[in-house]
């Protein structure tokens, strides 16, 4: 039983270096200091100092099913996290009604923006959802595209915070 445990454990590990070592390496340490994306006043809001936060940027859509299964994970993160990250959301753009409806029926109550093609090609977003971990000098250190790990996403940001 031990040995099958340790086993399992060192797979297990094994596939989180590898999932680390990917989403770094897809990140490219971009500096985007110079071309942030626009924060709504919600966030602004939300911390008195964020060029010294760590951020987070979910791209999805209402159409995507893999969003869909995300959205749980990521309510629950952001109301447990956001009070140490800046958190935000970008939808890809669709009508302004729908996406009210589609907010609404969710209950969802992250900050979600608009997005647009120039947004989203100035981040390499090809594909949805992609989440994109940004460190306090606004450099993205990991990007990650479909259904998110809850481990892993917890780990990236403690390792953010001290990066």
């Amino acid at each position: 039983m031990k040995k099958k445990f340790l086993k399992f454990l060192s797979y297990l590990v094994l596939f989180l270096s590898v999932s680390l070592a990917v989403a770094f390496f897809r990140g490219g340490r971009t500096d985007y200091s110079d071309q942030l994306i626009p924060l709504p006043e919600s966030v602004i809001l939300q911390s008195d100092n964020l060029k010294n936060q760590v951020k987070v940027y979910y791209f999805w859509a209402t159409w995507c099913s893999a969003c869909k299964l995300n959205l749980p994970f990521i309510k629950f993160s952001y109301n447990m996290l956001k009070e140490k990250m800046i958190f935000l959301s970008i939808e890809e753009g669709e009508s302004k009604e729908e996406l009210e409806k589609f907010l609404k029926t969710n209950n969802i109550g992250f900050p979600v923006i608009s997005g647009n093609p120039q947004l989203l090609k100035k981040f390499d977003v090809t594909a949805f959802p992609t989440t994109l971990f940004l460190n306090k000098k606004n450099e993205i250190v990991f990007s990650d595209s479909g259904i998110l790990n809850p481990f892993s996403f917890f780990l990236r940001i403690l390792i953010l915070q001290f990066f």
